[in-house]
């Protein structure tokens, strides 16, 4: 294998708020990401994009991924989670009323479509250095990942205030607070939100959270031992070292499995 090279697969996602950048180019995600995935908080998502985007000829990547806009960041996630699992988003939910188990399941691509911006963005200006500028010359810019990395461990009240107080460029926070996180949710809505879920059961409606990053994340981090399986399967087969096995695209990975699985009668996926 050492003298095989495999190609590896891209796609272009568009990058909305980001100042200076209109797309980035993500690659397959390979074992390599999979397996350095230890929770679900922002520096995870970030070490996961920061392995996945496409670098430049010269080696560096085109944006740094704490400086994207977290809303940015949703959307990258989400292109991560249809590459890899499709379009569907699917949960297991448990009733409030009558304890029946039940499915939740939409389309990624429907929801995407829900947070687009009012593309009038009335009594907001977007300036051409990507910040924005309310009626009465509030001044702010959207939060990126190096905001949340600045107020990690502090209490939520704190958290929120301190990401605030670095997004405003021009203004009074105490007054401003609440116009701006308006503004913000209007501009660039994050994939962190509450759904409505009726049981069929007993039609009970209940709201349930879902955030794009954990949702991702989690679903990556419940599969790691399923890649174990998959590493010990091609290495028995075929003598190939864990860093050669790592290196492969996951399609790619899992369709040697299947393969081996179809000669072995002895299938790892059931």
């Amino acid at each position: 294998m050492t003298e095989t090279t495999f190609i590896m697969s891209s796609y272009a996602v568009p990058v909305n708020y980001s100042p200076g950048l209109n797309q980035v180019i993500l690659r397959d995600l390979r074992g390599h990401q999979e397996q350095a995935v230890e929770g679900t908080g922002t520096l995870d998502a970030l070490l996961l994009l920061d392995g996945l985007l496409l670098r430049m000829q010269d080696g560096k990547l085109p944006c740094k991924p704490p400086e994207l806009a977290t809303a940015d960041r949703d959307r990258l996630l989400a292109a991560i989670y249809k590459r890899t699992y499709l379009d569907k988003i699917e949960s297991a939910i448990t009733c409030e009323a009558c304890q029946s188990a039940f499915d939740l399941d939409f389309s990624l691509d429907a929801l995407l479509t829900q947070l687009q911006p009012d593309k009038t963005l009335e009594g907001i200006a977007r300036l051409d250095d990507g910040t924005f500028r309310l009626a009465g010359g509030v001044h702010f810019r959207l939060p990126t990942g190096e905001d949340e990395l600045a107020v990690l461990g502090l209490s939520p009240d704190e958290a929120a205030h301190l990401l605030l107080k670095r997004c405003l460029l021009d203004g009074d926070l105490e007054q401003d607070t609440a116009r701006m996180q308006e503004a913000m949710q209007v501009i660039a809505p994050l994939m962190d939100m509450d759904l409505a879920a009726c049981c069929p059961e007993c039609g009970h409606q209940q709201w349930v959270h879902f955030n794009m990053q954990s949702f991702l994340l989690t679903a990556l981090l419940q599969e790691q031992s399923q890649l174990a399986w998959e590493v010990h399967r091609l290495a028995s087969a075929y003598q190939w070292s864990l860093n050669e096995i790592l290196d492969l695209p996951r399609r790619l990975r899992r369709a040697y499995v299947r393969m081996i699985d179809v000669e072995m009668e002895t299938p790892l996926y059931r």
